[in-house]
Parts: C-alpha cells; sequence; structure tokens
C-alpha cells in the first residue's frame, strides 16, 4: 500500500524537461514534435504509483523492503479521538538508495538518509 507521491528524477537528472532547442532557419522543425521526442526518450513514471511497481536492483531484488516491528496488537484507548492505539513501527528501506529509510508509527511518519550519495 505504499506509493510514491512526487515527482521522480529522470534519467537527466531533472524532474522536468528542458525545452527543446530550435536551429535558427529550421522551420520544418516542430518544437512540439522536438519536445514528444525527448520525452519518449526519457519518459516520466506515474505520479501516484505502488513501490511494488518499481524496477528490480542488480541481482533481482525488490527495490523496497517493508517490515514491520514491534507489537502489531491494536489497544483499546480511553480518547474517542483515537479508538485504536498500535505500538509497533513499520520500516521501509530502499535497496536503491542504501541508506535511506522510512519509518511510520502511530499516524507518523519520518524519512531518514545516512549516506553520501
Amino acid at each position: 500500500m505504499w506509493c510514491h507521491a512526487s515527482r521522480n528524477i529522470l534519467n537527466c537528472n531533472r524532474i522536468t524537461h528542458l525545452e527543446p532547442v530550435i536551429p535558427e532557419g529550421a522551420e520544418d522543425v516542430d518544437p512540439e514534435e522536438e519536445k514528444k521526442k525527448m520525452e519518449a526518450a526519457d519518459p516520466f513514471e506515474m505520479r501516484l504509483k505502488s513501490i511494488s511497481q518499481d524496477a528490480t536492483i542488480q541481482g533481482g531484488l525488490p527495490a523496497w523492503v517493508v517490515r514491520s516491528h514491534g507489537d502489531s496488537t491494536s489497544f483499546a484507548s480511553a480518547n474517542a479521538l483515537h479508538p485504536n492505539v498500535e505500538y509497533g513501527c513499520v520500516t521501509v528501506k530502499s535497496l536503491l538508495w542504501p541508506g535511506a529509510q522510512t519509518f511510520f508509527s502511530q499516524g507518523r511518519w519520518v524519512e531518514v538518509y545516512v549516506g553520501d550519495g
């Protein structure tokens, strides 16, 4: 159920394509066609995409490892706004970007990157 919500990084290391540069005197070149060629060579990925649809990394491993830690029991709470409380934690680790981890517990999440990349 984990999804990407932000734009992906293109192969050109940007999140958007540049406007095509048309040389002077080339009236027969359509800027829209040139932009379509650039986008076909380096396509965008869907904005909301499940992490299970990411390409596998070297060795055929999935790009993400999802684990549940701690107590997964749901406890009743005295607070009417939060009827159930869970004390477990879910971690999502990227194998593509080693050192990138996301932690989710009790409706809150935090992302951490420890590395030199």
